[in-house]
């Protein structure tokens, strides 16, 4: 198991098994939108507690960068896996979109406590952006803030080819496998 220690005491605030079992079920798309709202609550009242949960289940490379526009768990599951205690990288998107409060309230609580950058960019193209100016807008704050390892599970595809862009060469993609969340590692080529 990786990660930091971020506390026992921590636990007493919050059930770690339905922790677990919250974030094992939002992975999978059994759970909607009112889980991944409860599991925000969580992290609000008990931050550590949720991450002392999260980090018996979490497995594999650990990144320093995250892109998502919707899910809570994936972003829990890379500050779990922060073996140095680094501040997480967050590239959220610039503008709401269905089902992203869980996700914009979960970044503003950890921006406040410290444990995340939290980066609004361009992640979806609409009427005023295209899928190119996306993905150049992706790249460049990628090169910015230079990131290495950067989480796509959640990520649309012009921010993936953005991440090219700007110089990404390896992503994880989180999966479960064994009643684990694993974050597995690849390349472009």
């Amino acid at each position: 198991v990786t990660g930091v220690a971020y506390g026992a005491a921590g636990m007493a605030g919050v059930d770690p098994d339905r922790v677990r079992t919250l974030a094992r079920s939002i992975h999978r798309g059994v759970a909607g939108e009112r889980d991944a709202e409860t599991l925000a609550g969580m992290v609000a009242r008990d931050l550590d507690g949720v991450l002392d949960a999260l980090q018996g289940i979490v497995e594999g490379a650990s990144p320093d960068t995250v892109v998502a526009t919707r899910s809570v768990v994936v972003v829990l599951a890379a500050l779990a896996a922060r073996r140095d205690g680094g501040r997480l990288r967050l590239l959220l998107p610039d503008r709401p979109v269905p089902g992203w409060g869980p996700l914009k309230g979960l970044a503003d609580v950890l921006a406040a406590a410290g444990y995340a950058d939290v980066y609004p960019v361009p992640l979806l193209p609409d009427a005023r952006r295209t899928a190119l100016t996306v993905a150049r807008k992706v790249g460049r704050v990628a090169r910015g803030i230079g990131a290495r390892l950067v989480d796509v599970t959640d990520a649309p595809a012009p921010a993936v080819a953005g991440l090219y862009g700007g110089g990404v060469r390896l992503l994880t993609f989180l999966v479960e496998a064994g009643g684990r969340l694993v974050f597995q590692r690849f390349t472009y080529t």
